[in-house]
């Protein structure tokens, strides 16, 4: 359908069938392989029906190993092609393209689902999820596992003009209340305020699903969505408590590679403990060649380095790069260019 969404329905709508959404372009399609195998070889895959998203562009080769994988390990596979023409206007990050909108849609795109477990491309599925499927959501919009901000992001939440800080969720997995977000027609809601705020917000889509949904979520253990920081920083000890971020990191369910491109495990400068998980499930998907981003002589040398040096190291490269960028920006503005 020109101009908006299209796609088959779900089948069914029951708490034994674990309906899942994801969505990738081209690029990241091997990384969507690979958390969707982590995610069936965990939970039992007949019992799965994986709603994939993708634009107009997507390759029916590509589309079409994908569903034999989903296939051959004996799940459910749905495809939902997004028109262009439906995240027209909307800001997006370098590298990931109209894609980050899609689950904007799903309310829409699975009109008789109650639910959805809504998972990020750079994740690892490392337990069942019967869990958060099956829990009671009431009127919340969605469950969700709190952000975890740096400290000079410590006011992020209350910039955006929510109510505390602490209302600000992690987008990477969510447990979406469609019917909930039906009712109230949150989709034209977040799309309004990405259109009207998009290029003044630090995260285009996320601050937008954070603002519409206004505090109205559950919180999950963090060991739902085990981001970097709870590896990496202690001011995850702050928010959670040392008990709690080590619970995570023993027992994760969901390992969240959030970030900038250095911090995924396909990229050389990746220091993470789960990255050879994640080269793992990778080679067993159709896409098993792996070619590290990043895989220069100076990154090898590089990742020699304790993490907090090297991250450090390449957080004051960006930092200064971003000034380098706004600068010249400002400098055009002035001039008139």
């Amino acid at each position: 359908m020109r101009g908006g969404v299209t796609g088959a329905p779900y089948i069914g709508n029951n708490k034994i069938m674990m309906h899942i959404a994801c969505a990738s372009d081209e690029g990241y399609l091997p990384h969507c392989a690979t958390m969707l195998l982590s995610l069936l070889e965990h939970n039992c895959s007949k019992e799965v029906t994986v709603h994939f998203m993708h634009g107009p562009l997507m390759s029916s080769q590509l589309l079409d190993k994908l569903i034999s994988m989903i296939r051959g390990c004996g799940a459910s596979i749905n495809c939902l092609e997004i028109d262009d023409d439906a995240v027209a206007g909307l800001q997006t990050r370098a590298g990931v393209a109209g894609v980050m909108w899609y689950r904007v849609f799903l309310p829409e795109l699975l009109p008789k689902h109650d639910r959805i477990v809504y998972l990020d491309v750079d994740l690892l599925v490392m337990d069942s999820l019967q869990e958060i499927w099956e829990m009671e959501l009431g009127n919340a919009y969605a469950a969700a596992v709190p952000n975890v901000f740096e400290p000079e992001r410590a006011n992020h939440a209350i910039n955006l003009g929510m109510k505390r800080q602490s209302d600000y969720f992690n987008s990477g997995l969510l447990v979406l209340n469609l019917a909930a977000l039906r009712r109230y027609q949150l989709s034209k809601k977040i799309l309004a305020i990405a259109r009207e705020s998009g290029d003044e917000l630090e995260w285009q889509d996320q601050d937008p699903l954070n603002i519409a949904f206004d505090g109205n979520w559950k919180r999950l253990h963090p060991r739902w969505n085990c981001q970097n920081s709870l590896y990496f920083y202690d001011y995850a000890d702050a928010q959670f408590g040392k008990k709690v971020v080590r619970e995570s990191i023993d027992h994760p369910a969901i390992v969240h590679f959030e970030g900038p491109a250095y911090k995924k495990p396909w990229h050389r400068l990746c220091k993470h403990p789960h990255q050879s998980t994640y080269l793992y499930y990778r080679q067993k998907t159709p896409w098993s060649d792996v070619v590290l981003m990043g895989d220069t002589l100076k990154n090898r040398l590089l990742r020699i380095l304790p993490h907090k040096l090297l991250m450090y190291g390449v957080g004051l490269r960006m930092r200064m790069l971003n000034w380098f960028r706004t600068r010249n920006k400002s400098q055009s503005v002035q001039n008139g260019y």
